[in-house]
């Protein structure tokens, strides 16, 4: 069997392609989220309609080339995926799908404006700017004002 080493892990070829399946599924499920939310600052593509099309073709292709390319309904002690094993895979896809998106929409979207952005927006804020441009509006306003907000907890 195929392996790849991956931080020091060597990973069978099926679960690199269960990794890729997790990243590739993951971008696509949070691009098409972030039309519905109208949350532009997420966006890879900006125009709306492009954007949720493409993802939803890429839903599609990656389960088809998952499941099409080899038998994956195999026992984990046939060299299928152990769950605990798959539930990590699961998550270093989900998260380095989650910070290709921060990181690459935010430098698509940089022209996003985060002067005048309220400190509670919260997921809003991503409507009118990246993510990069909302939280150094937010952390400026942490930074400068944690004193007043701490306040309330720490005096009698």
């Amino acid at each position: 069997m195929h392996c790849t080493v991956l931080g020091g892990w060597k990973l069978s070829e099926f679960a690199t392609d269960y990794l890729i399946l997790t990243f590739a599924s993951t971008l696509a499920t949070i691009q098409i989220s972030a039309t519905l939310g109208r949350l532009d600052g997420l966006l890879l593509i900006k125009n709306l309609w492009v954007t949720r099309i493409l993802g939803i073709l890429s839903l599609l292709g990656i389960i088809i080339w998952f499941f099409g390319s080899a038998p994956r309904n195999i026992n984990d002690t046939q060299g299928g995926l152990d769950a605990n094993y798959q539930a990590i895979l699961f998550f270093y896809g989900g998260l380095a799908a989650l910070g290709t998106t921060l990181l690459v929409s935010s430098l698509i979207n940089r022209k996003g404006r985060s002067d005048h952005l309220e400190p509670d927006e919260g997921f809003d804020a991503l409507r009118k700017t990246n993510y990069y441009g909302a939280l150094r509006n937010n952390l400026k306003y942490w930074m400068k004002n944690w004193k007043t907000q701490m306040k309330q907890y720490f005096s009698g």
